[in-house]
């Protein structure tokens, strides 16, 4: 949250013809770049980044990893998964956890 906040405060430079940094804006500076960071929803393949295809998403989430940040406004892919795990565990004495089986059906989101 820091480093974000301070990124989002930054300011864009340049060099100009004389090879000095130029600042964009310089009211406040905390922090500066030259470089636009790369577009990490996109195939990146100099940086070996396979963007957020594929990626899984939360439908209800307000944070970084829902679908609506993630996917990037490219929508997202809702599919059924049965899942088999262990529940209603009971330790016997002694030295013994026994375990039922149960089967939930969850929902998986991933992004287009």
């Amino acid at each position: 949250d820091y480093l974000r906040e301070k990124f989002e405060e930054a300011t864009k430079v340049k060099l100009n013809k004389l090879g000095r940094l130029q600042v964009k804006d310089s009211q406040f500076i905390y922090i500066i770049y030259i470089d636009e960071s790369p577009d990490w929803c996109r195939n990146n393949y100099i940086l070996h980044w396979h963007g957020t295809h594929g990626r899984v998403c939360q439908k209800s989430s307000s944070g970084l990893d829902s679908c609506a940040i993630l996917c990037c406004g490219r929508g997202y892919n809702t599919k059924n998964i049965v899942v088999h795990e262990r529940c209603n565990c009971k330790f016997h004495w002694c030295c013994q956890v026994k375990c039922e089986v149960c089967t939930k059906v969850l929902e998986e989101h991933t992004c287009k």
